[in-house]
């Protein structure tokens, strides 16, 4: 029998093994636990969903009686069973189980379904990430689980269900930002939009009534915009229509040797607003953007 590997060439073995595979191993021997978590663990993409977890490919979920399954490419490997616990509960020993009392988890991109808001916040253990996308209608129940290193986020999009969550720093400086509104969510107000510090913002909203465009163009018009940014809002009416509702609006603004759905439209200060009019081009039911960019004019 060869001799067993030394801490180090184990650490280094740890390391690059699959992330799920590893977990998996290591939820089967006890002595291998003890050195297996403060080695940084790290993978691609992470989902959090009721009853399941996904690392990179593979599925972690709770099949017939209870017990855990690990699912890659068409395999089923099975692992303990948690006990009579259920639903979040059952979630919750799961993920402490595999990731607490880890000093280091690095994701780069981590789904969160809208079971967060009922996890223990007390988990003992945080995600380092670049990118989130989280149906928790509040974000706020996602970020005691968030390393405040991972801030600024390159990409978040988010659920939003009150204008008062535009406010959260995690949503206002993430470099990438999309906004999900919960379809009776209030009324957006302009300085909480222009408040906004990301580089590009996209609304996903269901009543074009939550954000008066027109009006955010206005007030940017008479008060300015420092911050060079990009907001893309998607309309449900033909794009001929948006067209028509801009012309009516800024159509002196209008670039008619360029194209006839551009305006450049100069605001207070050095800056000014390129509008650009398209057709939506993703699979939803929109069917027009109109994306305003913040740009300087000198």
């Amino acid at each position: 029998m060869p001799p067993p590997l030394s801490y180090p060439a184990l650490k280094c073995v740890l390391d690059f093994l699959d992330p799920a595979r590893r977990i998996h191993i290591a939820a089967r021997s006890p002595s291998l636990q003890r050195i297996e978590k403060p080695i940084p663990l790290v993978f691609d993409s992470h989902h959090v969903c009721y009853g399941d977890v996904i690392l990179n490919s593979t599925l972690i979920q709770f099949g017939p009686c209870g017990q855990l399954q690990f699912c890659s490419k068409g395999e089923i490997h099975k692992s303990y069973k948690p006990g009579s616990l259920s639903g979040t509960k059952a979630l919750t020993r799961m993920l402490e189980n595999y990731f607490g009392d880890r000093p280091i988890i690095r994701v780069n991109k981590v789904y969160f379904d809208h079971i967060m808001e009922y996890i223990d916040r007390t988990t003992g253990f945080t995600y380092t990430v670049n990118e989130i996308d989280s149906r928790c209608p509040d974000f706020a129940h996602v970020l005691p689980f968030i390393n405040p290193d991972s801030f600024p986020l390159k990409k978040l999009a988010t659920s939003v269900n009150e204008p008062e969550q535009l406010k959260y720093p995690a949503i206002r400086f993430a470099n990438k930002l999309k906004m999900r509104f919960i379809q009776d969510c209030d009324t957006l107000q302009v300085i909480d939009i222009d408040k906004l510090c990301n580089k590009s913002v996209f609304f996903d909203f269901k009543k074009e009534e939550l954000v008066d465009v027109m009006a955010l163009i206005r007030y940017w018009i008479d008060n300015g915009r420092e911050l060079e940014s990009t907001f893309i809002f998607p309309f449900q009416r033909e794009k001929g229509a948006l067209v028509g509702l801009f012309d009516a609006e800024f159509g002196e603004f209008k670039n008619t040797d360029i194209s006839n759905n551009r305006y450049s439209i100069p605001i207070r200060g050095s800056k000014s607003i390129h509008v650009t009019v398209d057709k939506y081009t993703g699979d939803t039911d929109f069917k027009s953007t109109a994306t305003l960019k913040i740009v300087s004019s000198l």
